[in-house]
């Protein structure tokens, strides 16, 4: 399914690409048209560390999240992110089976096709809006009162679906953080599933620029390109 999603993506926004033919001297940003410098390479390769905070279970969790893809033309963006909880969600009161668990563990892990179209961008900010179609797993443990051991649940699959702006300053020209906030729905999944893992959530992100660094050894003026 997602794979066919990064298709249709990506062989619609290449169409619309080739459309303009070589005329990639402008893109359309909030504010106008904004000129791209001749050198600038319509096909680049990006890698995101993309963690974010969101709630379960009433707590404030933390993920990690790490996205690869393409840009095209400086204002799409789309490839495959991989996100997951950085530790496990510990609760002691929380039963699973009946009334006898004294102590359980969740993890919450998503793989997720995304697109993103850059809104605004100049040499130091940029702004963006981002979708996520993922399919991934809630996985539980349980430790039964007087066990030692704990045992596994069945796994639960979901379904997330995110939305979220962000904002990216760059501190040079390879290297750059970013911060957001958006929102993730939980589809196909029990009421109490979603009810408890549908959050708003709080992104941070930093971007290092590898491809850049590379063409720079070749070509002294790509750092000046933004």
């Amino acid at each position: 399914m997602m794979g066919k999603i990064f298709i249709f993506l990506f062989s619609s926004i290449c169409c619309v690409v080739m459309a303009h033919g070589q005329t990639q001297d402008s893109v359309w940003v909030i504010g106008g048209h904004k000129a791209l410098s001749s050198t600038y390479r319509l096909i680049r390769p990006e890698v995101i560390f993309d963690g974010r905070y969101a709630s379960a279970y009433g707590d404030r969790v933390k993920m990690f999240g790490l996205r690869t893809g393409i840009e095209l033309k400086r204002v799409h963006r789309m490839g495959f992110g991989l996100y997951g909880l950085s530790d496990p969600i510990v609760r002691s009161e929380l039963s699973i089976v009946d009334d006898v668990v004294e102590e359980s563990e969740f993890t919450f892990s998503y793989f997720s096709t995304y697109y993103e179209r850059v809104l605004f961008f100049n040499r130091r900010w940029e702004v963006s809006a981002v979708g996520h179609v993922g399919i991934g797993s809630i996985r539980a443990k349980y430790r039964e009162q007087g066990a030692t051991e704990f045992t596994q649940a069945p796994s639960i699959s979901v379904r997330p679906i995110e939305f979220s702006a962000s904002a990216y300053y760059n501190i040079t020209w390879w290297l750059s953080t970013g911060v957001g906030g958006g929102y993730r729905f939980m589809t196909r999944v029990p009421r109490e599933v979603a009810s408890t893992y549908n959050s708003p959530i709080f992104i941070f992100k930093v971007k290092l620029r590898f491809g850049k660094i590379v063409r720079r050894m070749f070509n002294e003026e790509v750092k000046n390109e933004y």
